[in-house]
């Protein structure tokens, strides 16, 4: 049975394909890459893919991972992410960067993916799956697909609106 997707988010296609390659031989769940933080912003904003959890790399050029922290806070993305890295030191501060901004962050794992790093990433999936199913329960939906939430309304909470940064302001 298939879930909701992966969504890979790196600009390194040898990597895209060591770690959708990886993912596949031990998930059921169709993997989806995109090359670019801009890509994977589009995707999640207008795209029809129901999305679980987001692996995403720090090290991108233009629209780099940390960019694409803000812009998911900005969307109240509430999918799980992983952040990714070739530079262990750099995962810490963009995993605390995230979480202050609410996201649901499930952890930090260093580049190149491995056995280590592959079992943990799947045991993410799985809690980013079973938060889903949880909440469609929850909410009185027993045996209805729910895609995850990726979308809330904790934006004006945590931005406020624009007439309470002009209140601030002045």
């Amino acid at each position: 049975m298939r879930h909701s997707s992966i969504l890979v988010v790196d600009d390194d296609p040898i990597q895209q394909t060591l770690i959708s390659g990886v993912l596949r031989s031990v998930v059921d769940v169709e993997i989806v890459t995109v090359r670019s933080g801009r890509e994977a912003v589009r995707l999640l904003r207008e795209g029809p893919v129901d999305v679980s959890l987001i692996l995403l790399d720090v090290y991108m050029p233009e629209f780099d991972g940390a960019e694409v922290v803000r812009e998911l806070a900005r969307l109240d993305c509430t999918t799980g992410l992983v952040i990714m890295s070739v530079n262990e030191r750099a995962l810490p501060s963009v995993q605390t960067m995230a979480k202050g901004f609410g996201l649901n962050v499930l952890g930090a794992v260093s580049k190149p993916i491995d056995q280590n790093n592959l079992a943990q990433i799947c045991a993410w999936h799985q809690q980013a799956v079973q938060s889903v199913a949880s909440a469609s329960i929850a909410s009185g939906l027993k045996g209805r697909r729910m895609a995850p939430q990726r979308f809330g309304r904790a934006r004006e909470r945590r931005f406020g609106s624009a007439g309470d940064v002009r209140a601030q302001a002045s």
